[in-house]
């Protein structure tokens, strides 16, 4: 009876160690595949089979172009926080009428959309992104912009621009909306230093 008993412990202990051993190379299989999958995660490239780190694509890029990318994240963010704050909105179709209209150039200069974003190295979600923000800061910067009438017409007298009779009002919308344009590059700056000057913005890394 002993030595049944001894059997059967023993073969209990085999099990148990056969179920730990699986559970190992499970677990090792598991990391090696995760490894294998993530591998973008951590290595960037292979030069004659060794590894180039994310982590020094990272540290090449921030000592390039840190400061700047900072920058830009900042501005983002205090862009995006103005604009809660306000409770303004943009419309999705206001971005896809920028979208074509930047696609509509691009044809007429014999490109693509896709070609001059992979050029840039900017995905179309990047662009959408960009362009959301422009209306943003455009939109902040709406009550500081009135162009009016009178301002479209002194334009058109100082700068002796012919008028056909038939486009009157085309020719009119264009030069009004062309004034808009540059008034806004004038105050959108001006904008984005009072957001800046008016925060606390603590850095953290300097670059």
């Amino acid at each position: 009876m002993n030595e049944e008993q001894n059997l059967s412990a023993d073969s209990k202990r085999r099990f148990s160690i056969s179920i730990k051993t699986a559970a190992l190379v499970l677990i090792a299989l598991a990391i090696g595949f995760a490894l294998y999958y993530y591998r973008g995660l951590l290595v960037a490239a292979t030069v004659n089979g060794n590894p180039i780190s994310r982590l020094s694509v990272i540290n090449e890029l921030e000592g390039r172009s840190g400061k700047a990318a900072l920058d830009s994240l900042i501005i983002k963010k205090l862009i995006n926080d103005e604009f809660a704050a306000k409770n303004l909105s943009i419309n999705e179709g206001d971005v896809d009428s920028k979208v074509k209209e930047i696609e509509d150039q691009l044809k007429v200069q014999g490109q693509t959309l896709e070609s001059a974003l992979s050029a840039e190295g900017m995905s179309k979600a990047a662009l959408r992104e960009q362009i959301r923000i422009q209306l943003k800061l455009e939109k902040l910067a709406e009550a500081e912009v009135n162009i009016s009438d009178e301002d479209v017409n002194k334009y058109i007298e100082e700068n002796k621009i012919p008028i056909e009779k038939d486009k009157g009002a085309e020719t009119k919308n264009q030069i009004k909306e062309q004034l808009r344009q540059q008034k806004l590059q004038e105050v959108i700056p001006t904008i984005i230093q009072n957001l800046k000057s008016q925060a606390k913005i603590n850095y953290i890394v300097n670059y």
